[in-house]
Protein backbone atom coordinates (compact mmCIF):
# COMPACT_ATOMS: atom_id res chain seq x y z
CA UNK A 1 0.00 0.00 0.00
CA UNK A 2 2.78 2.39 0.59
CA UNK A 3 4.94 1.44 -2.17
CA UNK A 4 1.40 2.30 -4.48
CA UNK A 5 0.71 5.45 -2.62
CA UNK A 6 4.39 6.67 -3.46
CA UNK A 7 4.15 6.01 -7.12
CA UNK A 8 0.78 7.55 -7.26
CA UNK A 9 2.68 10.94 -5.71
CA UNK A 10 5.33 10.17 -8.41
CA UNK A 11 3.27 10.24 -11.02
CA UNK A 12 1.19 13.21 -9.50
CA UNK A 13 3.90 14.96 -9.09
CA UNK A 14 4.56 13.90 -13.22
CA UNK A 15 1.69 15.14 -14.34
CA UNK A 16 2.18 18.31 -13.06
CA UNK A 17 5.46 18.95 -14.40
CA UNK A 18 4.93 18.18 -17.99
CA UNK A 19 1.32 20.25 -17.80
CA UNK A 20 3.28 23.09 -16.31
CA UNK A 21 6.21 22.73 -18.54
CA UNK A 22 7.96 25.73 -20.77
CA UNK A 23 8.53 23.21 -23.42
CA UNK A 24 5.70 22.27 -25.57
CA UNK A 25 2.86 19.54 -24.52
CA UNK A 26 1.57 17.70 -27.47
CA UNK A 27 -1.85 15.60 -27.22
CA UNK A 28 -1.84 12.63 -29.63
CA UNK A 29 -3.63 10.09 -31.11
CA UNK A 30 -3.99 7.46 -34.31
CA UNK A 31 -6.34 6.05 -36.18
CA UNK A 32 -5.86 2.35 -38.14
CA UNK A 33 -7.15 -0.71 -39.41
CA UNK A 34 -8.38 -3.06 -37.21
CA UNK A 35 -5.08 -4.96 -36.08
CA UNK A 36 -8.11 -8.21 -35.86
CA UNK A 37 -8.71 -7.91 -39.11
CA UNK A 38 -4.62 -8.34 -40.89
CA UNK A 39 -3.86 -11.82 -39.21
CA UNK A 40 -0.57 -10.39 -38.18
CA UNK A 41 0.44 -8.21 -40.58
CA UNK A 42 0.42 -4.33 -39.13
CA UNK A 43 -2.54 -2.27 -39.87
CA UNK A 44 -2.90 0.25 -42.12
CA UNK A 45 -2.55 3.73 -40.55
CA UNK A 46 -5.42 5.99 -41.29
CA UNK A 47 -4.76 9.56 -39.89
CA UNK A 48 -2.33 10.82 -36.97
CA UNK A 49 -3.17 13.58 -35.04
CA UNK A 50 -1.49 16.13 -32.64
CA UNK A 51 -2.88 18.66 -30.65
CA UNK A 52 -0.41 21.21 -28.68
CA UNK A 53 -2.11 21.68 -25.14
CA UNK A 54 -0.35 25.14 -24.82
CA UNK A 55 -1.87 26.66 -28.35
CA UNK A 56 -4.95 24.67 -29.04
CA UNK A 57 -3.27 24.20 -32.32
CA UNK A 58 -3.99 20.76 -34.09
CA UNK A 59 -1.58 19.24 -36.91
CA UNK A 60 -3.37 16.11 -38.66
CA UNK A 61 -1.77 13.88 -40.95
CA UNK A 62 -3.91 11.48 -43.23
CA UNK A 63 -4.10 9.62 -46.27
CA UNK A 64 -7.03 11.15 -47.50
CA UNK A 65 -5.56 14.62 -47.46
CA UNK A 66 -2.39 13.05 -48.95
CA UNK A 67 -5.03 11.76 -51.20
CA UNK A 68 -6.12 15.05 -52.51
CA UNK A 69 -2.81 16.46 -52.58
CA UNK A 70 -2.33 13.86 -55.39
CA UNK A 71 -5.50 14.28 -57.37
CA UNK A 72 -6.61 10.59 -56.14
CA UNK A 73 -10.12 10.18 -55.60
CA UNK A 74 -11.50 8.66 -52.97
CA UNK A 75 -12.64 4.77 -54.39
CA UNK A 76 -8.85 5.14 -55.68
CA UNK A 77 -7.15 5.42 -52.56
CA UNK A 78 -7.32 1.63 -51.51
CA UNK A 79 -5.22 0.47 -54.43
CA UNK A 80 -2.86 2.96 -54.03
CA UNK A 81 -3.11 3.05 -50.13
CA UNK A 82 0.41 2.47 -49.21
CA UNK A 83 2.51 4.92 -51.48
CA UNK A 84 -0.37 7.50 -50.12
CA UNK A 85 0.34 5.99 -46.24
CA UNK A 86 4.32 6.44 -46.85
CA UNK A 87 3.71 9.91 -47.86
CA UNK A 88 1.80 10.56 -44.58
CA UNK A 89 4.14 8.70 -42.35
CA UNK A 90 7.08 10.42 -44.07
CA UNK A 91 5.72 13.97 -43.02
CA UNK A 92 4.77 12.57 -39.65
CA UNK A 93 8.48 11.26 -39.10
CA UNK A 94 10.10 15.07 -39.97
CA UNK A 95 7.19 16.49 -37.84
CA UNK A 96 8.03 14.14 -34.59
CA UNK A 97 12.10 14.95 -35.32
CA UNK A 98 11.52 18.79 -35.09
CA UNK A 99 9.30 18.37 -31.85
CA UNK A 100 11.62 15.23 -30.10
CA UNK A 101 11.88 17.99 -27.17
CA UNK A 102 8.15 17.99 -26.91
CA UNK A 103 5.99 15.85 -23.88
CA UNK A 104 3.89 13.68 -26.17
CA UNK A 105 0.71 12.63 -24.17
CA UNK A 106 -1.24 9.86 -25.32
CA UNK A 107 -3.78 7.26 -24.83
CA UNK A 108 -2.63 3.87 -24.90
CA UNK A 109 -0.27 4.21 -27.50
CA UNK A 110 2.24 1.84 -25.13
CA UNK A 111 2.33 -1.46 -27.39
CA UNK A 112 3.06 -3.65 -30.27
CA UNK A 113 -0.55 -3.63 -31.85
CA UNK A 114 -1.91 -0.04 -30.94
CA UNK A 115 1.19 3.00 -30.36
CA UNK A 116 4.27 3.68 -31.07
CA UNK A 117 6.12 0.86 -31.55
CA UNK A 118 3.48 -0.20 -34.25
CA UNK A 119 3.68 2.98 -36.19
CA UNK A 120 7.77 2.90 -36.23
CA UNK A 121 6.81 -1.14 -37.39
CA UNK A 122 4.46 -0.18 -39.51
CA UNK A 123 6.49 2.59 -41.24
CA UNK A 124 9.88 -0.35 -41.76
CA UNK A 125 7.00 -2.32 -43.38
CA UNK A 126 6.50 0.32 -45.97
CA UNK A 127 10.37 0.84 -46.41
CA UNK A 128 10.71 3.64 -44.08
CA UNK A 129 14.34 3.25 -42.63
CA UNK A 130 14.67 2.56 -38.54
CA UNK A 131 14.73 4.61 -36.12
CA UNK A 132 11.78 6.34 -37.00
CA UNK A 133 10.93 8.07 -33.72
CA UNK A 134 13.76 9.84 -31.95
CA UNK A 135 11.68 10.87 -29.05
CA UNK A 136 13.06 10.26 -25.71
CA UNK A 137 11.23 7.61 -23.50
CA UNK A 138 11.28 9.84 -20.84
CA UNK A 139 8.90 12.04 -23.11
CA UNK A 140 5.95 9.82 -23.26
CA UNK A 141 3.15 10.03 -21.00
CA UNK A 142 0.03 7.52 -20.95
CA UNK A 143 -3.10 9.65 -19.73
CA UNK A 144 -5.03 6.18 -19.47
CA UNK A 145 -2.84 4.41 -17.61
CA UNK A 146 -2.33 7.87 -15.00
CA UNK A 147 -5.54 7.70 -14.37
CA UNK A 148 -6.14 4.00 -13.22
CA UNK A 149 -2.94 4.74 -11.00
CA UNK A 150 -4.48 7.93 -9.88
CA UNK A 151 -8.20 6.85 -8.97
CA UNK A 152 -7.02 2.81 -8.39
CA UNK A 153 -6.96 -0.11 -10.20
CA UNK A 154 -10.88 -1.06 -8.90
CA UNK A 155 -11.83 1.96 -11.52
CA UNK A 156 -10.03 0.25 -14.42
CA UNK A 157 -13.17 -0.51 -16.71
CA UNK A 158 -14.70 2.95 -15.75
CA UNK A 159 -11.71 4.36 -17.14
CA UNK A 160 -11.69 3.09 -20.53
CA UNK A 161 -12.48 6.19 -23.22
CA UNK A 162 -15.61 5.68 -23.76
CA UNK A 163 -16.67 5.91 -20.16
CA UNK A 164 -14.73 8.84 -19.83
CA UNK A 165 -16.29 10.42 -22.53
CA UNK A 166 -19.44 9.69 -21.67
CA UNK A 167 -19.21 10.54 -17.97
CA UNK A 168 -18.09 13.92 -18.78
CA UNK A 169 -20.50 14.54 -21.27
CA UNK A 170 -17.58 14.69 -24.15
CA UNK A 171 -19.54 12.98 -26.79
CA UNK A 172 -19.94 15.40 -29.69
CA UNK A 173 -21.16 14.24 -33.62
CA UNK A 174 -18.62 12.39 -35.45
CA UNK A 175 -16.91 10.37 -32.65
CA UNK A 176 -16.19 6.94 -33.83
CA UNK A 177 -15.61 4.28 -31.42
CA UNK A 178 -13.98 0.40 -31.62
CA UNK A 179 -15.77 -1.09 -33.96
CA UNK A 180 -17.53 2.06 -35.48
CA UNK A 181 -14.29 2.97 -36.87
CA UNK A 182 -12.94 -0.04 -37.77
CA UNK A 183 -16.59 -0.51 -39.88
CA UNK A 184 -15.90 2.65 -41.24
CA UNK A 185 -12.36 2.27 -42.50
CA UNK A 186 -13.71 -1.23 -44.27
CA UNK A 187 -16.40 0.81 -45.80
CA UNK A 188 -13.23 3.39 -47.01
CA UNK A 189 -14.60 6.32 -45.24
CA UNK A 190 -11.47 7.58 -44.29
CA UNK A 191 -12.26 10.90 -44.03
CA UNK A 192 -14.75 10.43 -41.46
CA UNK A 193 -12.46 8.01 -39.12
CA UNK A 194 -9.41 11.18 -39.46
CA UNK A 195 -12.57 13.67 -38.18
CA UNK A 196 -12.74 11.21 -35.80
CA UNK A 197 -9.44 11.07 -34.92
CA UNK A 198 -9.06 15.11 -34.64
CA UNK A 199 -11.86 15.15 -31.95
CA UNK A 200 -10.21 12.51 -29.71
CA UNK A 201 -7.43 14.62 -29.35
CA UNK A 202 -9.45 17.27 -28.30
CA UNK A 203 -11.68 15.40 -25.73
CA UNK A 204 -8.02 14.13 -24.34
CA UNK A 205 -6.49 17.61 -24.09
CA UNK A 206 -10.33 18.69 -21.94
CA UNK A 207 -9.82 15.54 -19.91
CA UNK A 208 -5.94 17.32 -18.80
CA UNK A 209 -7.60 20.31 -18.02
CA UNK A 210 -10.65 18.51 -15.98
CA UNK A 211 -8.48 16.61 -14.34
CA UNK A 212 -6.28 19.63 -13.57
CA UNK A 213 -9.16 21.42 -12.25
CA UNK A 214 -10.28 18.51 -10.11
CA UNK A 215 -13.31 18.05 -11.80
CA UNK A 216 -12.77 14.93 -14.06
CA UNK A 217 -15.80 12.53 -13.11
CA UNK A 218 -14.70 8.65 -13.74
CA UNK A 219 -16.97 6.54 -11.43
CA UNK A 220 -19.75 4.63 -13.38
CA UNK A 221 -22.02 4.38 -10.81
CA UNK A 222 -25.60 5.59 -9.39
CA UNK A 223 -24.24 5.69 -6.35
CA UNK A 224 -21.57 8.36 -6.76
CA UNK A 225 -24.72 10.37 -8.48
CA UNK A 226 -26.64 9.59 -5.48
CA UNK A 227 -23.99 10.47 -3.03
CA UNK A 228 -23.89 13.89 -4.67
CA UNK A 229 -27.44 14.57 -4.95
CA UNK A 230 -27.67 13.70 -1.26
CA UNK A 231 -24.69 15.82 -0.27
CA UNK A 232 -26.42 19.15 -1.19
CA UNK A 233 -30.17 18.40 -0.92
CA UNK A 234 -32.08 20.30 2.02
CA UNK A 235 -34.07 17.61 2.78
CA UNK A 236 -31.09 15.26 3.66
CA UNK A 237 -29.12 18.51 5.03
CA UNK A 238 -32.19 18.59 7.92
CA UNK A 239 -32.59 15.16 8.54
CA UNK A 240 -29.01 14.80 9.21
CA UNK A 241 -29.31 17.73 11.79
CA UNK A 242 -32.41 15.93 13.55
CA UNK A 243 -30.49 12.82 13.21
CA UNK A 244 -27.46 14.23 15.35
CA UNK A 245 -29.56 16.43 17.73
CA UNK A 246 -31.67 12.50 18.55
CA UNK A 247 -28.50 11.37 19.38
CA UNK A 248 -27.25 14.02 21.43
CA UNK A 249 -30.60 14.19 23.48
CA UNK A 250 -30.07 10.03 23.61
CA UNK A 251 -26.57 10.18 25.29
CA UNK A 252 -27.90 13.05 27.98
CA UNK A 253 -31.38 11.15 28.55
CA UNK A 254 -28.55 8.29 29.41
CA UNK A 255 -26.27 10.21 31.84
CA UNK A 256 -29.30 11.62 33.40
CA UNK A 257 -30.31 7.96 33.93
CA UNK A 258 -26.66 6.73 35.55
CA UNK A 259 -26.39 9.74 37.73
CA UNK A 260 -30.29 9.53 38.79
CA UNK A 261 -29.69 5.24 40.02
CA UNK A 262 -30.58 4.39 43.38
CA UNK A 263 -26.92 3.77 44.79
CA UNK A 264 -26.62 0.58 46.77
CA UNK A 265 -25.21 0.61 50.11
CA UNK A 266 -23.64 -2.75 51.77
Amino acid sequence: MIKRKAYKEKQLTRFHEIVNANNDVLVIHYSCESYFDTRGSSPHINAIAVKSLHSGQTKMFSVHREAEIRSIDNDKIYSNYDAIERVMLERFRDFASRHSSSYWVHWRMSDEHYGFEAIERRAEVLGLQPPFFTIPNDKFFGLADFFVTYFGRRYKKQLKMRPVIERNNMNVPGLLYGNDEAEAWRNKKYYDVAVSTQKKVDIHSDMIFLFSEGALLYADSRLVDLARIAKNHPMVAIATAIGALASCAFAVIRLIDIFAAPTLTP
